[in-house]
């Protein structure tokens, strides 16, 4: 019964899907035929009619071109109105790509979610059979249809998939959702470790792995497809760093070489890298950046901002670190980012990922700005809110915007019975930060203040465990008094160490994604770790 449920979710989204939308899935259905995905376009300079690059096990290139048939089948007009000529290209232009080295004429496939009309097919063969005649045999169209991409998605959905009724549901609530408002992050998140990280998921060898993690994947574009279609960039960017969270924990979870989960990172990092260039476009096109009543919604507008101003950073310094040119996407982020560094705000602690990926993002676009006065100023609000003489309203990582900001300001006493007084989650982050840029006297003037606020973070009992949504159970709450009197060099050595743990050393090979995730998960925010990504993002220490 669940196995014909889920079978026809599958149906209805390959029958509703966007070109875009069923793009990431493909490539995640691709990777567990084996086939190690090189590229994977954006939609914008389209190269060549090659959306998808792989190499099959056996070493030959694969170039896919995909493509909708929005009333379900591809009419022999519509072939002719221009796919015929984009076709055409897919077989007869060479792949050119950095990562293709062999001298052999690619496979070619047109791919599509319906069907192809019998005159469409026996085009094809026509062309086919022309360019045999003429001594072409490596020039061949193949094609993908809908029952095949079904067959392929079913398959990963029955060996993979989660099969317990409160699992299917979370997809189905998940598949059905308006997709306009934010995502529910721990339904996403606990659907997709059911598939890889629980106690009955062990994969037997890097094979099984990597199809594992591929299909959490499919399951990941399904569960954003509204989400997708509402084109609400920031809930399918959370989702998405929801997966990044689940392959770094599979990969700590079964001490994996980095060859069966690397691809599965870099095929979400592509899919989360285009959906903030697209955030950063849809804001460029709504600057006004108010959502709904202007009067009523105006309160959030500082922690949309907040949020909005992260994703930049992590955008800006992402493209960094691959060396591309300052463009006209960057300087727009710049200019965002350095006007509204006023106006961000730490409504609660889950927001400190937020605020320091801005710090990171404005230290490496605009420095002269001072991002460190920004940290000095989030030190002092949380000495001021929940410091001794303070009311301990600034809530810990656990609670999410609408009720961290409800209750900082009073305007939510019901059921308030936790007071954050003396204790901080990200007190000792941002200490690691401003320590790390050598501010001694700020530290000095401050750290009567700092010495009476605890120091807390949620000590998992296994590494792998960060990347788990909640752990109640296997691990324990941390809470660390600082000193009276402190040594400026003892507290400049405690934060100039980099952990050597396995964690620390993914947060430093793919810091930007780490950040991601820690964005969605603030929870899991440690000094450590920023000490780490502090290192790997801004090169020092």
């Amino acid at each position: 019964m669940k196995n014909t449920v889920l079978e026809r979710v599958i149906d209805d989204w390959l029958t509703k899907t966007t070109e875009r939308a069923f793009q990431a899935p493909f490539c995640q259905m691709l990777a567990a035929r084996g086939e190690t995905i090189v590229h994977s376009t954006r939609h914008s300079a389209m190269e060549l009619g090659k959306d998808i690059i792989s190499i099959a096990p056996g070493g030959k290139v694969h170039a896919y071109q995909l493509k909708t048939a929005p009333r379900g089948r591809l009419s022999l007009r519509e072939w002719r109105a221009g796919l015929q000529q984009q076709a055409f290209d897919l077989v007869t232009s060479a792949v050119r790509h950095p990562s293709i080295t062999s001298k052999r004429h690619h496979r070619s496939f047109f791919v599509i979610n319906g069907e192809i009309d019998e005159e469409v097919a026996e085009d094809i063969s026509r062309q086919n059979e022309a360019w045999a005649r003429n001594q072409l045999p490596a020039y061949r169209l193949e094609t993908i249809v809908r029952g095949e991409l079904a067959g392929m998605a079913t398959k990963l959905q029955a060996a993979f998939w989660p099969e317990e009724l409160a699992d299917v549901n979370a997809l189905l609530e998940l598949y059905l959702d308006s997709g306009r408002g934010q995502l529910p992050k721990e339904k996403v998140a606990r659907l997709l470790e059911a598939t890889t990280l629980a106690e009955a998921t062990v994969p037997r060898g890097n094979a099984e792995c990597l199809r594992q993690l591929s299909s959490a994947g499919v399951l990941c574009a399904l569960s954003m497809t509204r989400f997708s279609h509402a084109e609400n960039h920031l809930a399918e960017i959370e989702g998405w760093s929801c997966y990044l969270a689940v392959v770094m924990g599979a990969a700590l979870k079964y001490k994996l070489p980095e060859r069966p989960w690397r691809s599965s990172v870099d095929l979400a990092s592509t899919i989360v890298a285009g959906l903030l260039e697209d955030l950063v476009r849809d804001v460029e096109a709504h600057p006004k950046m108010v959502v709904g009543n202007p009067l009523s919604d105006h309160p959030m507008r500082a922690v949309r901002l907040t949020h909005l101003v992260a994703m930049f950073s992590a955008l800006w310094l992402w493209r960094r670190s691959l060396t591309l040119p300052v463009e006209a996407l960057d300087e727009f982020i710049r200019e965002f980012c350095t006007a509204h560094r006023t106006e961000l705000f730490l409504w609660g602690e889950a927001a400190a990922p937020q605020l320091l990926a801005a710090y990171w993002g404005l230290r490496s676009m605009a420095p002269q700005v001072r991002p460190d006065e920004m940290v000095l100023a989030h030190m002092d609000w949380i000495i001021r809110v929940n410091g001794r003489n303070g009311p301990g309203r600034l809530l810990s990582p656990y609670y999410n915007a609408e009720e961290a900001y409800g209750r900082l300001f009073g305007f939510e006493e019901e059921g308030l019975v936790e007071s954050f007084r003396c204790r901080s989650h990200s007190l000792e982050s941002f200490l690691a930060i401003v320590t790390r840029e050598n501010l001694k006297q700020a530290v000095r003037l401050r750290w009567r203040d700092i010495s009476h606020i605890m120091f807390a973070h949620f000590q998992t009992a296994k590494p792998w465990q960060e990347a788990l949504w909640r752990n109640a159970k296997r691990g324990k709450l941390v809470l660390r008094m600082p000193k009276e009197r402190q040594s400026w060099n003892e507290l400049r050595q405690l934060y100039d160490f980099t952990e050597k743990s396995a964690v620390a050393r993914l947060v430093i090979q793919f810091p930007i994604q780490w950040l991601l995730v820690l964005m969605v998960y603030p929870h899991r925010l440690r000094a450590a770790t920023t000490v780490a990504l502090d290192r790997a993002i801004m090169h020092s220490g």
